[in-house]
């Protein structure tokens, strides 16, 4: 029996849109950016200004007559943002989340980076929030007929050179 598989990618809503999993009008994936305001609340996203804190809302209905498996989110963090450390969230909880520091090559639950130390020698550490660069949610087991994730991570609007370490 062949198992149908989901891999949405943030930056191509469009090409989900058009894919055999969208044969409806509207795409299974939405997407809405708020920005937060200094109390945590969230209000319109029209305007965004460097230093302004956002949440990505990520929303995947299985539009399918029957059960998915392999759904996975593969976002890259929009250009000009740095994540925050620690919001990257998902429901239901069975949702793995990982991150990549490396473009989206390679992803891990705790990604760390190469430093020298003082004295020379690289040193492995916890990578910063401005060297990630993408964030994977990947639905652990079948997603059923009709049933949704909910992705979502903030970020803030930088002033420099986004997404670099």
């Amino acid at each position: 029996m062949l198992k149908k598989v989901a891999v949405l990618t943030f930056a191509a809503v469009m090409a989900v849109a058009a894919s055999p999993l969208a044969a409806q009008d509207a795409s299974p994936l939405t997407v809405r950016m708020v920005k937060l305001g200094a109390d945590g609340q969230m209000e319109s996203a029209d305007q965004v200004n460097p230093g302004d804190a956002v949440r990505y809302l990520l929303v995947f209905a299985n539009p399918t007559d029957g059960p998915l498996r392999s759904v996975v989110f593969d976002d890259p963090i929009p250009q000009g943002f740095v994540y925050t450390l620690g919001t990257a969230t998902a429901d239901p909880d069975s949702v793995l989340i990982e991150f990549s520091v490396d473009g989206g090559q390679t992803f891990t639950t705790e990604p760390t980076v190469d430093v020298r130390d003082e004295a020379g020698q690289l040193v492995r550490q916890p990578a910063p929030a401005a060297a990630y660069t993408h964030i994977r949610w990947t639905v652990q087991g079948e997603l059923a007929q009709g049933a949704s994730v909910t992705a979502s991570f903030d970020a803030t609007l930088g002033s420099g050179s986004p997404n670099t370490y």
